[in-house]
């Protein structure tokens, strides 16, 4: 395998290893609107401050609100989500574009329902998927766009 840049070397490590931890910048990333070419981010994930430049730069995403219980008790979603719960999950994510960045987020501390449905939807072609790092609790506290459900 030839690698081209120190990105290619850590995103090869990465694999290689299997750490889960460790943290690099997406190439497709990079030249998205909302991100810099370095700026960190957990593998697979996107913070909130990149995702709310998205929102201001007015890009092309999907936002996916994968909350469980708790987002029958909120009166709130990040502007624009769409809801497909956990047991729906399968059947509708055929619905979703699988041209364009999408953008996971559930509630819990360790992002784990994002990085599920995320990963779910890889193992089924789609190449352009990361999680909310710190999802709905983080999106709420950096004062994110949301709308009333």
């Amino acid at each position: 395998m030839k690698l081209t840049s120190s990105r290619s070397l850590i995103l090869a490590a990465t694999l290689v290893f299997g750490t889960g931890l460790t943290t690099f910048t997406l190439p497709a990333l990079a030249e998205d609107p909302g991100t810099t070419a370095t700026a960190p981010v957990e593998a697979g994930k996107i913070s909130v401050e990149q995702l709310k430049t998205r929102f201001e730069k007015k890009a092309n995403f999907v936002v996916l609100d994968v909350r469980g219980g708790d987002y029958d008790s909120s009166t709130q979603k990040i502007k624009g989500a769409v809801r497909i719960p956990v047991a729906e999950f399968s059947a509708r994510m055929k619905d979703l574009p699988k041209d364009t960045l999408i953008v996971t987020y559930c509630s819990c501390g360790s992002d784990g329902g994002s990085m599920s449905a995320a990963q779910a939807l890889r193992d089924n072609g789609y190449t352009n998927v990361l999680a909310l790092k710190g999802g709905w609790p983080a999106w709420n506290q950096a004062g994110g766009p949301v709308e009333n459900k």
